[in-house]
């Protein structure tokens, strides 16, 4: 028995080592996992127009020093990326910024982001050519008209979008969740005034009569256009590098009939 003791020791040590390092794979305890994480994306015109070069698009995981750059097809890898959750971001000079929160990354092989779906991409689209620099809002019988001025371009073919966004704060910002309420307007081509109403019927739910309210008004295109949903407070509409009206106007919220 006094010649296996120390034997016997060294058996259990290399257990607790061996349970060590599961640990450190298995709980997140120590060292991560690392891998691979793949994506693709795709880039658009403000008109929705697909282009034929999707390389240059840098992609981070922010709060960490992993990034990685998109190749012609749109394709692009994060490698080494250690387990965790992240804000995955997209970058591209002249086009509209996205992100992606709360991306969960298991490290320990190779992971792709919807790439299991056929045909699957982020779309990025480009900035808007065109600039909103006022907008004003008369109170009506039923309705809030409200007046978008466009800066002039040689764009006359395809329809202008915007936002517009109710806020109840100053500055207005629609990615707010104060901001209860959100409408597209689509102007015709090359326009470089539109007047687009809000029926009051629409807001007597969300905004308080007799109360000021504060909108703002963003350049937007198709696809900003389609994701929005007017009547949620969690929108879709993430311009992080899109500059709204030079300056927001006040309004106080009327009766509804």
């Amino acid at each position: 028995m006094k010649n296996r003791l120390p034997l016997m020791l060294r058996v259990i040590a290399a257990i607790a080592l061996t349970a060590a390092a599961s640990g450190c794979n298995n709980n997140g305890v120590g060292t991560p996992q690392t891998g691979n994480l793949h994506g693709r994306v795709a880039l658009f015109d403000e008109n929705g127009i697909i282009q034929s070069d999707f390389s240059n698009v840098t992609v981070r995981a922010e709060g960490t020093g992993y990034s990685a750059t998109s190749d012609a097809n749109g394709d692009w890898v994060i490698r080494g990326l250690p387990s965790g959750t992240y804000m995955i971001t997209y970058n591209k000079a002249g086009f509209i910024a996205d992100t992606m929160a709360g991306y969960p990354f298991v490290g320990g092989g190779d992971a792709y982001i919807w790439l299991q779906r056929p045909k699957a991409y982020i779309r990025m689209d480009a900035m808007p050519s065109f600039t909103i620099p006022s907008i004003s809002v008369s109170p009506m019988d039923s309705a809030l008209a409200v007046t978008l001025q466009f800066t002039p371009t040689s764009q006359t073919t395809y329809k202008r979008f915007a936002t517009l966004g109710i806020s109840m704060d100053s500055p207005a910002n629609a990615n707010s969740a104060r901001m209860p309420y959100i409408q597209n307007v689509v102007a015709p081509p090359g326009s470089l005034s539109y007047q687009a109403t809000i029926e009051l019927w629409r807001l007597k739910f969300l905004l308080q009569p007799g109360t000021r309210y504060y909108m703002v008004a963003y350049p937007a295109n198709t696809t900003l256009t389609m994701l929005l949903n007017p009547l949620s407070v969690t929108d879709q509409y993430n311009p992080t590098n899109v500059t709204p009206t030079s300056s927001e106007v006040s309004f106080v919220m009327p009766q509804v009939p």
